[in-house]
């Protein structure tokens, strides 16, 4: 029996081949984690005709190329993605294709002017009306 990562149990048949020991085969590693084994294992003969346990655990890590930051050029991308269209961008600044020009680029340039004038617009008015939100003092004892 195999537990998955998730916690999941499949059961596992031993693959059975003539003139060779008994083993299992588990393939559906398609989750990255830990996958804990456990079997019992009946003795062939009589001298050891007796039930033992094992278990063992062996992990599955997601591929470490995946985690390659480097630059890939256009004939390693065509290379590793056979048959698929792709458009190789040798910058950010803008793409036009036939159809219609898609915008690329960063956006936080936008964003950063959008809070900044968000924040001077909230100190004007916390400034323009803050003062006329409190009673002064100073003006009811005079009046």
């Amino acid at each position: 029996q195999v537990t998955t990562p998730d916690g999941g149990r499949v059961r596992v048949p031993p693959v059975l081949e003539e003139r060779k020991a008994p083993r299992l085969e588990f393939r559906d590693t398609g989750e990255a984690g830990l996958y804990r084994v456990s079997a019992r294992v009946r003795g062939a003969g009589a001298i050891d005709a007796g039930t033992s346990r094992f278990g063992t655990i062996f992990a599955v890590n997601v591929d470490g190329r995946e985690g390659d930051l480097r630059r890939l050029g256009r004939a390693e991308l065509l290379t590793r993605y056979p048959g698929i269209d792709l458009h190789y961008a040798r910058s950010w600044t803008g793409v036009t294709t036939r159809r219609n020009r898609v915008p690329e680029g960063e956006i936080w340039k936008g964003l950063a002017a959008a809070v900044l004038v968000l924040l001077l617009l909230e100190l004007f008015l916390a400034r323009r009306f803050g003062d006329f939100s409190r009673a002064r003092p100073e003006r009811e004892a005079g009046s």
